[in-house]
């Protein structure tokens, strides 16, 4: 993510008693000072503890205000989301299976229910649950169509991740049919040099090469990888990415050196950036090591 988490976190940590001294220790203005503290835990490195700071959280917030207030859910969905980052993804998918259920028990507001079960999705498709995650996704997407149409964000990346569960279930040559008809719509939107297309083309490349075509993979990759420098720069967090996808296929297609080469190339511009990437910078270095057990 962008920023200086530690330094935000400091920050609100300043900030916080003097949040309590002017309006009083559980004053809903502090126990929002307490959910950013809790927030920047989480993003300064720390899951565990803003998975714990926020369940202490959920039970004031819903005590003092009710336990289907929009900040209430909010919060839930937010204690969900650091339980999933701790590592618990089967107890973060309690969680927000139970949200969407009083969500819509509570007739929230349309759009809030289908961000949650949007959530939901991805979750479930984090959780390896790919069956039950296209169903999610397809519910996800005819709600979002019918409220704001095809060309709808949600809509879209809500395609574009069904696409990614059916290739994952086995079908790449359906996911790839998908992406390509995402990858029409997003450029019916923007053109064909935005962010969005970039990484759309991105997961194209790699259901081509998962539905054994590795070099028209290879050949997408490195023509998404030099639009990407082009456009948002060589440090770019999907710059960056669109490498290892790169070094990947370039594996795959029988140059594992030329593999191992840009993998260390990247792992070092990963090492040298103000603002590190924790997720990325250990996925390159995952995929470092297997291709140097295969070399």
């Amino acid at each position: 993510m962008m920023g200086d988490p530690p330094t935000a976190l400091d920050h609100m940590k300043k900030l916080l008693p003097r949040a309590a001294r002017l309006y009083g220790e559980h004053h809903r203005r502090t126990l929002h000072f307490r959910r950013g503290v809790a927030n920047w835990t989480g993003h300064a490195g720390d899951p565990a503890a803003a998975a714990t700071m926020f369940d202490e959280l959920v039970a004031q917030y819903a005590e003092m205000l009710g336990t289907t207030d929009p900040t209430t859910f909010d919060w839930r969905d937010s204690y969900a989301e650091w339980t999933a980052e701790a590592g618990d993804v089967a107890a973060a998918l309690r969680l927000r299976v139970d949200l969407v259920d009083d969500m819509e028990r509570a007739q929230s507001p349309r759009d809030d229910i289908i961000g949650a079960r949007y959530r939901l999705a991805v979750l479930t498709t984090r959780a390896g649950q790919f069956d039950e995650a296209q169903r999610l996704w397809r519910g996800v997407i005819a709600d979002s169509h019918a409220a704001h149409g095809r060309l709808y964000s949600t809509t879209l990346n809500a395609r574009e991740d069904l696409a990614y569960c059916i290739g994952r279930a086995g079908d790449a040559s359906t996911a790839v049919r998908m992406l390509n008809d995402v990858i029409d719509d997003l450029q019916q939107l923007g053109g064909p040099r935005t962010r969005p297309v970039m990484v759309c083309r991105r997961q194209l490349a790699h259901w081509i090469g998962e539905g054994g075509d590795p070099a028209s993979a290879l050949r997408e990759l490195q023509q998404v990888a030099r639009l990407s420098a082009e456009l948002f720069g060589a440090d770019d967090t999907t710059t960056l990415a669109t490498r290892r996808r790169l070094a990947r296929w370039i594996g795959e297609s029988g140059d594992v050196t030329a593999a191992i080469s840009m993998l260390e190339r990247l792992v070092n511009d990963l090492d040298a950036r103000a603002v590190p990437d924790v997720h990325l910078h250990s996925k390159c270095r995952t995929d470092l090591e297997r291709w140097r057990q295969r070399a």
